[in-house]
């Protein structure tokens, strides 16, 4: 019999989805395996080169990849040990976790955590896996020599692109539409000229027009890292010249001699080739300051070390929260950001520990500049629905599901017909869909028929173009709010709406439970739906649901519209410091100072170290 296997459905001993449970032992086992490999003569000796304290956590954040062979095992781990704890009898074969033998795989064994389940290294790889392997560094091969010729081609002479001044490097994410996510929200108050910002694009998939016309009115300067991406002739290419690349890679002088040392070893001439190539970026453009709208891989520790080793100058990497952080145990070793700025003091503490950004700046939500303007465009999307009869209107959330999820495709489809039904039941209902990506719904093919016959009745709205479209667009259409997910309710949540989660996973541990357990969050979908239903026939019934006005100044203290411009101005107060000749401590150390005096006490915490 197979063990079964959806990780949503399956609860971990403490009733939370069992997703959550791997994931912190994920993390634990990466700590574990970080110390071991400290004493290791290779990482010794690479600590040494670079002199930085991410160096660990590099190796730690490499170890915890969502696609690497240690997250595997322990997955597998965790879904025996859940069908031996639910009464299935397993054969021995099926008590067994198999690995592909490499020097992390002897680490995890030192650590292993499986009492009587065995971990086994597994030597042959099954032929389509092996042929996988195969067209893949064919590819890699392939993209590496394109890029080579890329960079003899399209080589621009950048003397243009340095104004002697020092530069902010900007990630492209979410692009540059102040009317929907933006990687711009902090600029137009800033007081930064807009010479002094360096837009670069490293995305595989093409980029609109639009998005560089954009930067171009602007006077925004932007140049392509990546070969595929180019989508405009002529467009500046940059990529670093391979004999300076070559000589930090060759810094690492060491012959492995075992499994271990090799794994050591090849992870350590990567982070220098990712440390040289940012580094070389950095001297090339002179930037001092590096905005990134990610943190979730090793590669951005290596920028950030890259300041660290630079012998020219030293910089900051920053970044910006993006989204409800709702489950501290894992983020142990994600940001390994020098500033972060946050939206409230409860992000900042879910990073308190010492593998995440030294300095947490809370400066509110960052899209609240636009809480007016979307209220207005609501308000007409409102009176249509109210014209086809609706008296009450939803605005539904949804999240990516599959059997590795936290949540499954059973309970998409169960929240999605629980609400659907309702609609076409009731002729006073309305619904605003706004999906998290267009294939959550693709993936719900039993949907697809209740879904068109509700769009059918006009009420129902399915609203398009889902990437970068902020959950504001729907909640502000609606009386009521419904998240699968955390992010899109607080959002909702600060703009002034109504709403609830509907938490499926059941993480019981998050504060949100504390607050208002059936008020603002539910771990059941149908005792959600009675309280809904109640609230629908008489709000007086049920006054506090869906109110999250006693928590406002928790999920943001200042609601007042200005995020984006105390993003801005600490960025400007940090570029004036480079200017007068200080280093990135006494830099950081004065705009703390003018941030604290202007917007209070108590909104920075940690420190550079």
């Amino acid at each position: 019999m197979a063990l079964y296997y959806n990780l949503g459905e399956m609860k971990s001993e403490n009733g939370e989805a069992l997703r959550y449970e791997i994931e912190k032992l994920l993390v634990d086992i990466s700590l574990k395996i970080s110390q071991m490999i400290k004493n290791e003569q290779s990482y010794i000796q690479l600590e040494k080169i670079l002199n930085s304290r991410k160096t660990l956590p590099y190796f730690q954040k490499t170890i915890q990849s969502f696609q690497g062979d240690v997250y595997y095992a322990l997955r597998d781990l965790c879904v025996i040990r859940w069908n031996l704890r639910n009464g299935q009898t397993l054969t021995p074969e099926q008590k067994v976790v198999k690995i592909k033998e490499s020097g992390l795989s002897h680490l995890l064994v030192r650590v292993w955590p499986g009492d009587n389940i065995k971990l086994v290294f597994c030597k042959d790889f099954p032929k389509i896996e092996l042929k996988s392997r195969m067209i893949e560094l064919a590819k890699a091969l392939a993209k590496h020599c394109l890029g080579k010729l890329y960079g003899i081609i399209l080589k621009k002479d950048f003397l243009k692109y340095r104004i002697g001044e020092a530069m902010i490097a900007l990630q492209y994410f979410d692009g540059f539409d102040l009317n929907r996510y933006s990687d711009i929200v902090w600029l137009s108050k800033s007081g930064i000229a807009p010479k002094r910002i360096l837009v670069y694009f490293e995305h595989s998939e093409s980029l609109a027009k639009e998005s560089l016309d954009i930067l171009d009115n602007l006077g925004i300067k932007w140049i392509y890292l990546k070969q595929d991406t180019l989508n405009r002739k002529n467009s500046p290419f940059w990529s670093p010249s391979s004999k300076e690349l070559d000589k930090f890679v060759k810094k690492l002088k060491f012959k492995p001699r075992n499994e271990i040392e090799r794994w050591l070893y090849q992870t350590g001439k990567q982070l220098l080739r990712e440390v040289g190539y940012w580094h070389l970026f950095y001297k090339e453009f002179n930037i001092r300051v590096h905005f990134v709208g990610l943190e979730a891989t090793p590669k951005y520790f290596a920028q950030s070390i890259a300041f660290d080793v630079s012998p020219f100058q030293g910089g900051l990497l920053i970044g910006k929260q993006r989204s409800e952080l709702y489950n501290a145990s894992f983020f142990k070793g994600q940001y390994p950001n020098d500033v972060y700025f946050t939206w409230n003091a409860l992000s900042s503490r879910y990073l308190e520990d010492d593998y995440n950004p030294q300095v947490k700046i809370v400066v509110g939500y960052p899209n609240d500049y636009i809480f007016k303007g979307k209220f207005k465009e609501a308000a007409k999307l409102r009176t249509e629905l109210k014209s086809k009869g609706v008296k009450f209107i939803f605005a539904l959330f949804d999240e990516s599901h599959a059997p590795d999820y936290s949540i499954s495709t059973e309970m998409m489809n169960g929240f999605y017909l629980a609400f659907l039904n309702w609609l076409i039941r009731e002729k006073e209902i309305g619904l605003v869909i706004k999906s998290k990506k267009p294939f959550i719904l693709d993936g719900l093919p039993q949907i697809l028929p209740i879904l068109n016959k509700a769009k059918a009745t006009g009420r129902c709205i399915y609203l398009e173009n889902e990437y970068g479209r902020m959950p504001l667009d729907a909640a502000a259409v609606s009386d009521m709010v419904v998240s699968i997910g955390y992010s899109a309710m607080v959002e909702s949540a600060i703009a002034g709406c109504r709403g609830v989660i509907c938490d499926m996973t059941c993480l019981r541990s998050h504060d949100f439970y504390r607050w208002g357990f059936e008020q603002i969050i539910f771990d059941d979908l149908d005792r959600m739906l009675v309280a809904l239903k109640k609230y629908v026939k008489d709000k007086e019934s049920i006054p506090n649901l869906g109110d999250w006005s006693p928590f406002s100044d928790r999920l943001d203290p200042f609601m007042d519209g200005r995020a984006g411009e105390r993003m801005g101005v600490y960025l400007r107060w940090i570029l004036e410091g480079f200017d007068a000749g200080f280093d990135r401590e006494k830099a950081l150390l004065e705009a703390n100072a003018k941030y604290s005096l202007v917007w209070g006490d108590g909104k920075i915490q940690g420190a550079l170290r």
